[in-house]
């Protein structure tokens, strides 16, 4: 039978299909590849309905799910993840974890991820009708798996930003240090009708906008505009007030991360010099001065393609079985 499965496979095609859901926004990346040839690539991106997928996603989805060796792969968007150290795992009760409860991945490098079981099936849950996804990926994988390549000496923290949630990590060439993942958009929150650990971390503000007093603005001026003219600017405007408020919550995350990082004996001592955006949002400058400032590190970006990585992630998987 196996032989059979050989002989056969190079006659079909191989359908990689990435999904990642991020402000109410479905975004899909298709590749379809025949004999290491890209024959068709597809991208779409669909409104997220009533917190379901939407219909015409999954007909887009189920139209190249009936390739015979079709695989779809998703990012985990879950609190109940992290990273830990091999050489750790059984002291992981101290921070809170049972193992027993958690599905674990192993990395070469001596670290590995974790996520709860039952949150696994409440992401097939979500998936159920295109029948589950064959491949749940770390957002920490995805950020390894960007940064690897360019990993020396100095200890930093990366931030892999979409617009409703980041992920950080903690790393240098030697080792993987440090995890979490936070939602950092309000309304995914409200959606939820929860209040989200994070609130437990962040210190609360009166007015966020305040902290923005010192920064120019000049970019949200009025000026004399047509009405069409006026209208995009007030987006435009209105889109980078609300980047910047989420700036106040990325700050406390940073803060409280390294707080956490510093103080608590169960991981390795280091000293963070520099923040690394992972950029998948297009973040102004305005933001990345702010966050500079305020946590008083060197600030970086580096834009990057989600969607494309997690097509990367997907096709490692596969040719790695």
């Amino acid at each position: 039978m196996l032989g059979l499965y050989r002989a056969i496979r190079p006659l079909f095609s191989n359908v990689f299909i990435a999904i990642n859901i991020d402000n109410g926004n479905c975004h899909i990346h298709i590749l379809r590849v025949k004999k290491d040839r890209v024959i068709e690539e597809i991208e779409r991106e669909f409104k997220i309905i009533d917190g379901a997928l939407p219909i015409n996603a999954i007909r887009l989805i189920e139209t190249y799910k009936k390739y015979p060796f079709s695989y779809v792969g998703i990012i985990a968007k879950t609190y109940n993840q992290n990273i830990f150290h091999t050489s750790k795992i059984d002291s992981l009760n101290e921070i809170g974890i049972d193992i027993t409860e958690y599905k674990m991945l192993k990395f070469q490098g001596g670290w590995g991820v974790y996520i709860k079981r039952n949150e696994i099936n409440e992401i097939q849950k979500i998936f159920s009708k295109i029948y589950g996804v064959d491949y749940i990926f770390s957002p920490f994988f995805i950020i390894y798996q960007v940064i690897q390549e360019t990993l020396d000496d100095t200890l930093r923290l990366y931030i892999l930003q979409e617009k409703s949630n980041i992920a950080i990590l903690i790393a240098d060439k030697l080792k993987v240090y440090f995890g979490g993942y936070f939602l950092i958009e309000s309304e995914v929150r409200d959606e939820k009708n929860e209040t989200p650990p994070l609130d437990s971390m962040i210190e609360k503000h009166e007015d966020p906008l305040d902290e923005f007093e010192d920064l120019s603005l000049d970019f949200i001026q009025e000026a004399d505009k047509t009405d069409e003219d006026f209208s995009q600017d007030t987006q435009e405007a209105s889109q980078a007030v609300d980047e910047l408020t989420k700036a106040s919550t990325i700050v406390s995350i940073i803060q409280n991360s390294l707080n956490e990082f510093y103080s608590n004996d169960f991981y390795d001592e280091g000293f963070v010099q520099e923040v690394v955006f992972l950029d998948n949002t297009a973040m102004i400058p305005e933001t990345l001065s702010y966050i500079e400032q305020a946590t008083l590190l060197d600030v970086k970006r580096q834009q990057i393609n989600l969607m494309d990585e997690l097509l990367e992630a997907i096709q490692m998987e596969f040719k790695g079985k």
